[in-house]
């Protein structure tokens, strides 16, 4: 649950380096770009590695899942994603959608840990994927007519 919230936490000063930029163009506003990049990488990887391991149980998990899959993530993402692309047709392209692009960079590095934290379902014995199990097609009526 930890390495969650440090990805979410790199995710925001992620995103808020893109405000910070048009402020300050200097190299020290990509210092919040690369350190918010840092953390999240090195949180994301740290947690993708104890979920693959198997480091934690379903149920240690199964907070984490529940608070990912709401879909006020959803919405959020899709209710940003109309507000950038009216805000860019009303604006032009110009200054007004750094506030988005800074709500949308996050939005989409925490999509990446929401799919990492859903759980796998198998194919099992046969599912579509697994072609090696099933019969030759047989037909005594090939080639004739209805």
């Amino acid at each position: 649950m930890r390495l969650a919230c440090w990805a979410g936490v790199g995710s925001l000063i992620t995103g808020s380096s893109i405000l910070i930029a048009p402020i300050d163009r200097s190299a020290w506003a990509f210092v919040p770009l690369f350190g918010g990049g840092a953390i999240f990488l090195l949180s994301h990887r740290q947690l993708k590695l104890g979920i693959r391991n198997e480091l934690w149980t379903d149920a240690e998990l199964e907070p984490l899942r529940k608070r990912s899959a709401h879909p006020a993530w959803t919405v959020l993402f899709l209710l940003v994603f109309a507000a950038f692309i009216v805000c860019n047709i009303v604006t032009n392209f110009h200054r007004g959608s750094y506030l988005l692009w800074a709500l949308l960079l996050p939005l989409q590095m925490m999509l990446g840990l929401q799919q990492m934290v859903r759980p796998s379902h198998s194919m099992g014995d046969g599912g579509l994927l697994n072609l090696q199990n099933s019969n030759r097609i047989r037909s005594e009526h090939w080639g004739e007519s209805r």
